[in-house]
C-alpha cells in the first residue's frame, strides 16, 4: 500500500489556482498514487520524470509541474508550479 501527503508548501502553492484547477490538480495526483499502488505503466502524456534522488515530477499542464518525492512506498507532493519553480525548489533543498 502507498501512502501519500500533501506538504504545506503543495498546499501554498494550489491557493493561487480557482478551485476547479485545484480539484483537477490533485485528481491527478491522486491518479498517480493509483498508478503506482497498481503497478500500473504511466502514460506517456503525463510527462513523468525522474528529475534527482527521489524528487520527481508530472505536468498537470504545459506550463504546471507537479513535484513529489517518492520513496518505496511513500509519496509527498511538495509543489505545484512551473519548471523554473522546481528547480528553485530543488536548489534550496540541497
Amino acid at each position: 500500500m502507498i501512502t501519500y501527503d500533501f506538504k504545506p508548501s503543495f498546499e501554498r502553492t494550489i491557493k493561487s489556482f480557482p478551485i476547479q484547477k485545484q480539484q483537477q490538480i490533485k485528481s491527478l495526483a491522486k491518479h498517480l498514487i493509483w498508478l503506482l499502488s497498481k503497478g500500473q505503466r504511466f502514460p506517456k502524456g503525463m510527462g513523468l520524470t525522474r528529475l534527482r534522488g527521489n524528487y520527481w515530477e508530472i505536468r498537470s499542464t504545459i506550463k504546471e509541474r507537479i513535484l513529489f518525492h517518492y520513496r518505496k512506498s511513500e509519496v509527498a507532493f511538495m509543489l505545484v508550479g512551473s519548471h523554473d519553480d522546481v528547480k528553485k525548489f530543488l536548489r534550496s533543498v540541497k
